[in-house]
């Protein structure tokens, strides 16, 4: 064993010691030093972890079917209570909103609460050694119960349970949970336990709810309300599933599928781990407009129900899409239930396993290129969106106070680091990678462990040095650029050198650790491929160094281009000379026609490759001759960014013609319904002329789609939308597309959009008042989107208007919002600018807020990129 690696060893033993004793290490002058702050601090967690132990909830809601009338609530917390320096306890209770603390009982005495800054203060002299009971009656906050007009659901991740009561809000500080709900006889509902049983009296009924396993507060959960409900076999298990979804070919197209795939998963995973499911209740919710794709509690799963419940025929994109939701929720249960970070900086941890373990768990069975393929779309441009941004931010990232948990959220820890889990799987050995894994599973199980406990557990079972490898791949920023040289001699290569270097971004803070240093390397195994008129060459790359040669290349005949990263299993920016994008008819393979889509479209942001308007002829062209579903939908979707992002307006108005004209032409000469869909999908996105306008409309009049497209009711809401935005008076049309909804929680939020999208400017200017206010965001899907036609490029240059007020939010996002809320909210405001206003009303913000708020900096800089990029390619023209 080298010396590096003896150090990374040994560090990483002494953060496994550190993570049970660093705080009983503590002297009297360092515990005084834990200061009274808002949130949940680094260091009152330590402390807390030290004195705390055997921790029990016991909570029950009161919950009326009226919304306007309050929730009312008790509590009691029981633990064994360690200290001998007798320094007050502070109890998470956020009080905002409609939460409020009423009462509370210390070991069987009335006491007046003291709350500071979202703590109850225990004073140390109220509390005993050994076991202790503190109870309360209280109002809790309803913006992490998400209550709806005839339904709610908990969503605590990452530090919301104080919102909805009192509690240890840390994720170290594992309990079990003892729940009783107070609802209408009408309602269902799903909980962590088992359904122990429900007394009915009148109108209303109790539910009480068996123990819970031990989980952290975020994990804590509930689903109540007005929901169908279906009864399903995964594993040896009786799982409850509740749904509000109401068009019947959807639910008998997806009910029993669902079931199927969350069997499929269950078992995979008890395979995969050697143990067996970990908890004693499976339960499942799909919630309309859920903030999220799925969240992982144990017993209360919930979905987001649009993901579940798809049409008869959807689309391979769909299908996929279910079944990794499905199976990453479910991956869940070993990987950040079964075993949780001690801190959120390791929140990645649990994300990149449920990400890496579901990529195994649907993969194609002995399919290696089509689960390759699959995992470079999944993936790839997701992580390549942040991670080529001036906001980049490594894998790992620090975390003071759990109250900002949330903003380290996004692509690059769900994205790329199933990508370096890859890397890592494929550098260690796939048998080392997964006794490694195991053996952390099994060692830390119903309890909490981090990543220096991990990659150590995996380092004992391989001899390949994990130290540099994870320096780079975890704790930087940023991915690499590869170049190459080639050297050639009678029609032959002589000499062929692939070199790698740190990606320099403009605007990047350059005196950040993660972003310091340029001879970095990534080490990774790709492939690239040589192309000829006829045939082919492949051929394995082990790179870890700057500069190597290919010593595999020399002698073979000078190719007519070479692909990089053709098996997909790479990560950086590669190189795409010009002339395989005039030459992508000679690449026969699925996966290596999407490593080549990726890799010109990357380069072309980057400033290196072909002029936007040359690529988006190039991308058209592909489509036409692409009969692979995913890489169709991948094209279209590039096309349709270039063509509203990269295109100046001038420009855009000269190519609508013809680019209609194009998407038409494909969408009625392909054979495969799925792909007639998406160009049907893309035509009505783009569109532009009055010609398209009259068709489209037509359509939607008589609900008569092209010839081989299938549209359901929510297609039809979507192209109504679309049409509104080509119309100077949309009002009639949008309130007959409203009256078309049969669905209420979708009509809820149409409601929502139509405002943003109306031809009216008074709506519009009242849906930016409305979600202004924090009531008026609690569908964010619906703010969304909304936002999205609100900032459409046909609303262009009239919405710039909006940018500095909602620039202004920003920070009461972050406060207010979900987890993925303020980097949602950001997209989807300057998702399709170009202009030199947006850029400027972006710097004057980042520069009046130079030193405050980092994490959401990051997440302008990042939701911003395309922006930056697209108005360089403007600037050049």
């Amino acid at each position: 064993m080298n010396v590096a690696r003896f150090k990374f060893l040994l560090f990483a033993s002494v953060m496994l010691i550190l993570g049970y004793s660093l705080a009983g290490c503590h002297s009297n002058a360092e515990v005084k030093e834990i200061e009274l702050e808002q949130g949940v601090s680094q260091k009152l967690a330590t402390y807390r972890k030290r004195v705390i132990s055997h921790l029990q909830y016991k909570i029950s809601y009161n919950i009326p079917v009226d919304r306007e009338e309050p929730i009312q609530a008790t509590s009691a917390i029981q633990f064994d209570y360690q200290d001998s320096l007798k320094v007050p306890l502070q109890i998470d209770f956020r009080q905002n909103g409609t939460a409020s603390l009423q009462k509370m009982v210390i070991n069987g005495q009335q006491a007046v609460p003291n709350y500071q800054k979202e703590h109850i203060i225990i004073d140390a002299g109220q509390l005993q050694k050994g076991t202790n009971t503190i109870s309360f009656e209280f109002q809790p906050g309803e913006e992490a119960l998400n209550r709806r007009d005839d339904y709610m659901y908990t969503l605590f991740v990452p530090d919301r349970a104080r919102t909805a009561f009192p509690c240890f809000d840390q994720p170290d500080l594992k309990a079990v949970f003892d729940l009783t709900l107070q609802v209408d006889t009408s309602w269902q509902a799903i909980a962590n336990g088992h359904l122990q049983d429900s007394l009915v009296k009148g109108s209303r009924k109790t539910l009480h709810f068996e123990p819970s396993d031990t989980l952290s507060t975020y994990l804590f959960a509930f689903t109540a309300g007005k929901f169908k409900l279906a009864k399903g076999k995964v594993d040896t298990l009786v799982a409850k599933l509740l749904y509000r979804e109401t068009d019947p070919a959807k639910i008998k197209a997806s009910l029993q599928e669902v079931y199927r795939l969350s069997n499929k998963a269950v078992r995979f995973y008890e395979d995969w781990t050697g143990l067996p499911y970990p908890f004693h209740n499976l339960g499942m919710a799909a919630i309309p407009n859920f903030q999220f794709g799925g969240m992982e509690h144990p017993g209360s799963i919930l979905y987001q129900s649009s993901s579940l419940f798809l049409d008869p025929v959807a689309t391979a994109s769909q299908v996929n899409n279910r079944s990794n939701l499905l199976a990453h929720e479910l991956a869940h249960m070993w990987f950040g239930d079964l075993v949780t970070m001690r801190w959120f900086n390791d929140v990645w941890m649990k994300e990149v396993f449920a990400n890496f373990m579901a990529d195994k768990c649907m993969r194609p069975a002995g399919k290696v290129a089509a689960f390759n393929h699959k995992f470079l779309l999944d993936h790839y441009p997701a992580a390549f969106d942040e991670d080529r941004s001036a906001g980049a931010t490594p894998i790992r990232q620090k975390l003071e106070n759990l109250q900002h948990a949330g903003m380290l959220y996004g692509n690059i820890i769900y994205h790329k680091a199933p990508i370096m889990m890859r890397q890592l799987e494929l550098l260690a050995g796939p048998a080392a990678f997964k006794k490694g894994v195991r053996q952390y599973l099994k060692m830390y199980a119903y309890g909490n462990a981090g990543w220096p406990e991990l990659i150590a557990l995996i380092d004992k079972e391989t001899p390949v040095d994990l130290v540099k490898w994870n320096k780079v791949w975890v704790e930087r920023a940023g991915r690499p650029v590869f170049d190459y040289r080639m050297e050639t001699k009678g029609g032959r290569i002589s000499k062929l050198t692939l070199s790698q270097h740190p990606e320099e971004v403009a605007g990047r803070d350059t005196t950040l650790e993660y972003n310091k240093g340029r001879s970095a390397v990534w080490p990774q195994i790709f492939d690239i491929t040589l192309f000829y008129e006829k045939g082919i060459k492949v051929i394995g790359v082990r790179n870890s160094s700057s500069a190597m040669e290919i010593k595999a290349a020399i002698g073979q005949r000078t190719p007519l281009f070479i692909l990089f990263n053709s098996n997909g299993m790479g990560y950086g920016l590669f190189p795409a000379d010009s002339i395989m994008a005039t030459h992508l008819y000679l690449i026969g393979s699925p996966l290596q026609r999407a490593s080549a889509y990726i890799n010109l479209y990357e380069q072309m942001l980057a400033g290196k490759g072909q002029r936007p308007e040359r690529l988006l002829q190039c991308f058209l062209k592909a489509a036409h001759s692409e009969k692979d579903e995913l890489n169709t939908r991948l094209l279209l979707g590039y096309i349709k960014t270039i063509y509203w992002d990269f295109i100046p307006r001038d420009i855009r108005q000269k190519l609508a013609p013809s680019l209609e004209e194009t998407l038409w032409s494909d969408l009625s000469k392909s054979n495969a319904t799925n792909i007639r869909k998406l160009y049907f999908q893309s035509y009505s996105s783009v569109f532009q002329s009055r010609e398209a306008l009259l068709r489209l409309k037509k359509i939607w009049l008589d609900m008569k789609p092209p010839a081989g497209v299938r549209l359901y009711e929510d297609d039809y809401s979507d192209l109504a939308l679309q049409l509104a935005l080509r119309m100077d008076s949309n009002k009639v049309l949008l309130d007959s597309a409203l009256g078309r909804i049969s669905n209420e929680d979708k009509r809820a939020t149409f409601k929502v959009v139509m405002q943003a999208a109306s031809s009216d400017p008074a709506l519009r200017e009242r849906f930016l008042n409305e979600i202004s206010d924090l009531k008026g965001r609690s569908n964010e899907r619906a703010v969304l989107s909304g936002l999205t036609y609100l900032h459409h490029p046909l609303r262009q240059p009239g919405s710039e208007k909006y940018l500095k007020a909602s620039l202004k939010l920003l920070e009461e996002i972050q406060n207010t919002g979900t987890i993925f809320f303020p980097k949602g909210f950001l997209s989807a405001i300057f998702a399709n600018y170009n202009s030199a206003n947006a850029v400027n009303a972006v710097n004057a913000y980042l520069e009046k807020h130079k030193n405050d708020f980092p994490k959401l900096r990051d997440k302008l800089l990042q939701a911003t990129d395309r922006l930056r990029r697209a108005r360089l390619w403007s600037e050049s023209k």
